[in-house]
């Protein structure tokens, strides 16, 4: 079962597997800095309406659609 960013609780670190996403969504990500690879901490879910995560000392707001476009583990 593929686990997406919308699901990890907020307080949690998680690391990109893929996106699995058109190439205009994942290319969004990617200038962002969402990519394979990359460690993330999620600070805000609050399992409805958007999400806000922590990659190094920056935080993106991101919609729960495009959130359940990022595999993680």
């Amino acid at each position: 079962m593929k686990k997406t960013l919308n699901t990890i609780l907020a307080g949690a670190n998680a690391c990109v597997v893929t996106i699995d996403a058109g190439r205009c969504a994942t290319t969004r990500l990617e200038s962002l800095g969402v990519y394979p690879g990359t460690k993330l901490a999620v600070v805000v879910n609050a399992g409805r309406g958007p999400m806000i995560i922590s990659i190094g000392d920056g935080r993106l707001i991101l919609e729960r659609g495009i959130a359940s476009k990022v595999i993680v583990h």
